[in-house]
């Protein structure tokens, strides 16, 4: 049995579903008075003693705020550690304190095996990095709605607060159950491709099931069982019976697709001609594409590299160095190219400038955001293909040159709607001479 730390952001958890609630006006709402209990903490413990045995129960607050509380941190047990809140911001540190605890429990005691945090600060991204570089799991559970996608891309596995209360409610807890609002036909798409990408890093048919949802998490960090009413991952690769199936070999459950087709292998023959013209036109205007599936979730990564590194890079081939090691990290193939297009990109965009008295390599300000990255690399890639073309742009071929399949095809649409600059030519009319009249 696994030995778990589990370690409590509760202001931030707590802050974070009050929001979701009642507004982000909800503290004027409730000032004087107590704070509503929103934090189901049983099903959040459920799900711990679900992955082994707790051993470490720590949570972080300023615990007069909390006192709704109290009936479950007795029945649980927690080591509750008070922070009081400073600064005009009333903000109590509980992020420093809590990765400083978590460090010093990793160091000492080597029994431990899962590190469960609650809370959805980027903050804690380092201690993630930190936590697997010794070769233990770290978990994350935080609000959907208000996580930092970066510190779900740095843990090993992730789940969303609304997941885990909808596993509660099964157990009795007073949550809702959840209700389907996802496309279950979308995650099934999802779903295979993740499998293929793992069926080409591993080789063979049938991959490991424990790998899968990692592998979800990576193409899409929001992806969450609620969505689709699941209360697990078993059930839901059940509800994708007709995508995959399942078997098992020893101890462990292997994963194979029905239809062993690459995801976008089949496409008509005009997507697949516009998607060799520009990939060409990318290419001679020195804008070639990484392999479909990277260049996301390595625009991630970029981000998260300077996030992490706030006093710059030495050298720019330190993030074709840094992408190279997440690629394998997330079990994505990849080649040293793929690496420095998509530095490259960046770069067109002039996305990175220079401190010349310190001699570091920097993010722009305004690329800190992934949308905004994104966005600005798409523009790019939509202008250099409008300019070199006279009839209407593809967003299909272009969403296979980037993702490997047309999913993206809506959103580049939508982007050069909105942008109300990527009109087909128009010819010039032909040239007629004046009617005389007599």
């Amino acid at each position: 049995m696994k030995n778990i730390a589990v370690y409590w952001d509760f202001e931030n958890i707590h802050s974070s579903l009050c929001n979701l609630r009642y507004g982000e006006d909800w503290l004027d709402q409730f000032r004087g008075q107590r704070h509503p209990a929103v934090v189901d903490i049983g099903a959040i413990m459920q799900f711990a003693e679900s992955q082994g045995s707790v051993n470490i129960n720590k949570a972080y607050g300023n615990w007069a705020w909390y006192q709704q509380y109290s009936h479950d941190l007795h029945e649980f047990t927690f080591d509750l550690v008070q922070l009081f809140p400073r600064g005009m911001n009333m903000k109590n540190g509980a992020d420093i304190r809590l990765a400083i605890d978590a460090l010093d429990d990793l160091n000492r005691h080597e029994h431990l095996s899962v590190f469960i945090i609650v809370g959805g600060d980027s903050d804690y991204i380092s201690l993630a990095q930190r936590v697997r570089q010794r070769g233990k799991e770290i978990i994350g559970i935080g609000v959907r709605e208000t996580t930092n996608k970066f510190w779900i891309n740095a843990c090993n596995d992730f789940r969303f607060y609304s997941s885990i209360a909808a596993l509660g409610a099964e157990g009795g807890s007073s949550a809702p159950p959840p209700q389907a609002t996802g496309d279950i036909e979308e995650a099934k798409r999802l779903l295979r491709q993740a499998v293929f990408e793992l069926q080409k890093h591993h080789g063979g048919e049938a991959v490991r099931m424990a790998h899968v949802r990692p592998m979800l998490t990576n193409l899409d960090p929001y992806f969450d069982l609620a969505d689709y009413g699941c209360r697990s991952f078993d059930e839901f690769i059940s509800r994708c019976a007709d995508c995959v199936i399942t078997s098992q070999a020893g101890q462990e459950t292997h994963v194979k697709l029905i239809d062993q087709a690459p995801p976008a292998q089949v496409k008509p023959a005009d997507i697949s001609a516009n998607v060799d013209l520009y990939r060409k036109i990318l290419d001679e205007k020195d804008m070639p594409l990484p392999r479909p599936g990277l260049l996301k979730p390595g625009l991630l990564h970029v981000i998260e590299l300077f996030v992490n590194q706030p006093e710059g890079l030495d050298y720019l081939n330190d993030v074709d160095k840094s992408l190279s090691e997440h690629f394998l990290q997330m079990n994505l193939s990849h080649a040293t190219t793929d690496c420095f297009n998509i530095r490259q990109l960046i770069y067109r965009i002039r996305g990175f400038y220079i401190d010349k008295e310190a001699n570091k390599r920097f993010l722009h300000y305004k690329n800190e955001d992934f949308r905004s990255l994104w966005e600005q690399i798409a523009h790019r890639l939509l202008d250099a293909i409008h300019e070199a073309i006279d009839g209407e742009l593809d967003f299909a071929a272009l969403s296979l040159l980037i993702q490997g399949d047309d999913s993206l095809a809506d959103e580049l649409a939508g982007l050069a709607q909105a942008a109300g600059q990527y009109r087909p030519k128009t010819p010039p009319a032909p040239f007629q001479a004046a009617t005389v009249v007599e």
